[in-house]
């Protein structure tokens, strides 16, 4: 199984996405899968250390719809399923579209979509006419409390089979 995973932000710390993403990374290790993980440049001190790493690739972006243009690049390879961790940005939102044209399964695990009033007009835009035609074709949408999952049914209209309510990863 080939992987890609998706992710605003990731760099070695001790925090909510971050630390998500690389407690999934670990299962995916575990079970001897063939992951990719892609984040943007999204602004922090500890980027440049996880460059330095090699694990993960940087793509450029620009905000306040985090548009970034290398993630048309990124779709090409064959995937077998896209994991993505936020809805509401350029690269979130066409990586979705993109995946699912290819036939591609889509995982979201909305860590980022519309927490906070900022950029409200735009959000709204979004939520009219974009989010859900992208979540019409996610595949699965996974939540990790009951109040997560009741807020995307109702807000979305989405049908209950194709949210997942799963626990953080421990060890």
């Amino acid at each position: 199984m080939k992987i890609l995973e998706l992710t605003r932000s990731f760099y070695p710390s001790i925090g909510g996405l971050e630390r998500f993403v690389a407690n999934r990374l670990k299962i995916y290790d575990a079970l001897g899968y063939d992951y990719r993980l892609v984040s943007t440049d999204f602004s922090s001190e500890k980027r440049d250390e996880a460059k330095a790493k090699g694990d993960v690739e940087f793509l450029r972006q620009y905000t306040p719809y985090n548009v970034t243009p290398g993630v048309r690049k990124i779709m090409r390879d064959d995937y077998d399923v896209v994991s993505v961790h936020l809805l509401g940005r350029h690269y979130s939102d066409l990586a979705i579209r993109l995946a699912s044209k290819r036939g591609a399964k889509v995982a979201l695990t909305p860590h980022f979509s519309f927490h906070t009033p900022k950029y409200a007009a735009l959000k709204r835009l979004h939520e009219r006419f974009v989010a859900k035609r992208t979540l019409a074709r996610v595949d699965r949408l996974i939540c990790f409390t009951d109040v997560e999952r009741k807020f995307w049914r109702e807000r979305f209209e989405l049908p209950t089979e194709k949210i997942a309510k799963i626990p953080h990863f421990f060890e």
